[in-house]
């Protein structure tokens, strides 16, 4: 699958803006809390996957097992793309934070996995089309974002205005990522992922490189 001809410009023109947006997003503390609550979300991309082998999500402190989800790829304010080594923003799926896979080599776009439970019907219990996706700044790290401090960070993006994705958008995502992919474990995941960031953002070279570095043998 390549990057659609209504994809790419937009992703070039969020290259454009990137420099002046990161200055005005950025100080030696952190990002600037009302930035990264406003920056748009837009889904780009879903890739529905499952893994044999359950693994345990530290996204959160309570660290649910895992064995389903998407792969997302986002669009957003290039102000709060880069990784810093420092407190980072956090992309929310509803009160479940995305893990980001990509952050390398100045991301296009943000890149990540958000776990979904499997329903009744062995179907993904997670609705995109039904689930607000938002960035949040909460002041502790994923590792220590217990499940209320997660609810109430989706309580204050709903009332700051936090919406779903359009149907119409959800469904393209769908669709450019194609069927349920199954996989091992959770190390096949980043791996399969570097496809995804050499398609969406091929400047991260190193990262991609190194996602596919084979697993050395239990």
């Amino acid at each position: 699958m390549k990057i659609s001809t209504l994809i790419l410009p937009a992703l070039l023109a969020s290259a454009v803006v990137g420099a002046v947006a990161v200055q005005q997003g950025w100080t030696p503390t952190g990002y600037d809390r009302k930035t990264v609550e406003d920056s748009p979300v837009s889904l780009l991309y879903a890739q529905p996957v499952t893994l044999d082998e359950a693994t345990t999500y530290l996204m959160r402190a309570d660290q649910p097992k895992v064995s389903a989800g998407y792969l997302v790829v986002v669009q957003t304010n290039p102000a709060i793309l880069p990784v810093r080594q420092a407190h980072n923003p956090i992309l929310f799926a509803g009160d479940m934070p995305i893990e980001r896979i990509n952050g390398d080599d100045e991301p296009r776009v943000f890149i990540g996995f958000v776990p979904s439970a499997i329903d009744a019907r062995s179907g993904f219990a997670l609705d995109l089309a039904r689930t607000p996706l938002f960035w949040a700044y909460p002041e502790v790290l994923p590792e220590a974002l217990k499940v209320d401090l997660a609810q109430a960070a989706l309580a204050h993006a709903l009332a700051s205005g936090a919406a779903t994705q359009p149907k119409e958008r959800v469904s393209q995502a769908l669709a450019a990522g194609g069927p349920v992919v199954r996989l091992g474990t959770y190390g096949d995941l980043r791996r399969h992922a570097a496809n995804v960031i050499e398609q969406f953002s091929p400047g991260e070279t190193d990262l991609i490189a190194g996602l596919r570095v084979p697993q050395l043998s239990k």
